[in-house]
């Protein structure tokens, strides 16, 4: 029989996007694969993302709170978001046989039968009722994410101004994008800077374009994407990221990364990356981040190197790996 699958999660202007994206890059993959399979989808969010779940072969509900039929049952009930209250966890388990977690960071996490994640590192022990496959080879990647081709970064590399992409998310709550674009005036080395700003960034416009003038050493492009953001990225030398997504999908596709992170105690997400020499390093302030940013400039050679080491440490499907880890 054809396993019967609900798919949940959560997007605001706090969480972000990309719960949303990795979920649907889930069920996106469910779907292609197995058409004869029964896939429901509730996206909990405030937001309107409708130009996001265009050209699904499953339908999408979109709700402002967690919404349960308790007349249907399903195989798997997989789960991305950072919180949910106790009941609206027990009215999810009372219809789902196995409750499986996407997210590395969720408060009802001890209660889930399996967590999926892409890092090997956990913050705290969630008892023995979870079980954990973690690693790199469960990484959800896009399917508009491909590895670079290792001459054309070679190529882009030699330019005198290198493209370098800013994304911090497709929310930037904290408007890090404006901090980042004030640091780099003080930048010394020429570059191309694509500033990615994502659907839901609602900060003032104004401020950005005020920040482009006054830097008179870099040529700033700002681009609002998210479905063809990788038509930019795949053209870029180096990006400097929130350590989400996009972090993990760059470290696939052999585009070194600085993340940079507000809050140190997120950063254990991506210190696998930083220990496999797949990103450049972790920041938390702007005056690392632009030191860093410039070592790097001043020594290409070491982003070659992390582009090159991307090449063994991904296999060829790991969004495969979490589909079947989830099913099985």
């Amino acid at each position: 029989m054809n396993p019967k699958i609900l798919l949940i999660c959560k997007a605001s202007i706090k969480e972000g996007l990309g719960h949303l994206i990795r979920t649907k890059t889930l069920a996106d993959f469910w779907a292609s694969t197995y058409p004869e399979w029964e896939i429901k989808f509730q996206l909990i969010t405030d937001l309107d993302l409708s130009h996001l779940l265009k050209d699904t072969a499953y339908h999408i509900q979109v709700t402002e709170s967690l919404e349960i039929d308790d007349t249907v049952s399903y195989d798997r009930v997989v789960l991305d978001m950072l919180s949910l209250t106790d009941s609206g966890f027990e009215s999810v388990a009372n219809i789902g046989k196995k409750i499986t977690s996407i997210s590395p960071i969720f408060n009802q996490m001890s209660k889930c039968d399996l967590l999926v994640t892409r890092t090997k590192y956990q913050t705290k022990d969630f008892g023995s009722k979870l079980k954990i496959e973690a690693g790199l080879q469960n990484t959800i990647i896009r399917s508009d994410c491909y590895k670079i081709d290792g001459l054309q970064f070679e190529n882009n590399l030699r330019k005198s101004s290198i493209n370098i992409a800013i994304s911090m998310g497709g929310t930037d709550p904290n408007n890090n994008t404006l901090k980042v674009l004030k640091a780099i005036k003080d930048l010394e080395q020429p570059a191309v800077f694509w500033v990615l700003l994502g659907e839901g960034y609602e900060h003032n416009y104004e401020a950005l374009t005020q920040s482009v003038n006054e830097d008179t050493t870099h040529e700033i492009i700002l681009a609002k994407t998210n479905k063809n953001m990788w038509h930019i990225l795949s053209n870029c030398s180096l990006a400097i990221l929130t350590g989400g997504v996009t972090s993990y999908e760059s470290a696939y596709a052999g585009l070194p990364a600085i993340n940079y992170f507000q809050d140190p105690t997120k950063s254990y997400l991506v210190k696998e990356l930083v220990e496999l020499k797949l990103c450049v390093s972790i920041c938390y302030d702007e005056k690392t981040l632009m030191k860093d940013l410039s070592h790097v400039l001043n020594n290409k050679n070491l982003l070659l190197d992390i582009h090159k080491n991307s090449k063994q440490s991904f296999n060829s499907n790991p969004l495969a790996n979490v589909a079947k880890a989830i099913i099985n």
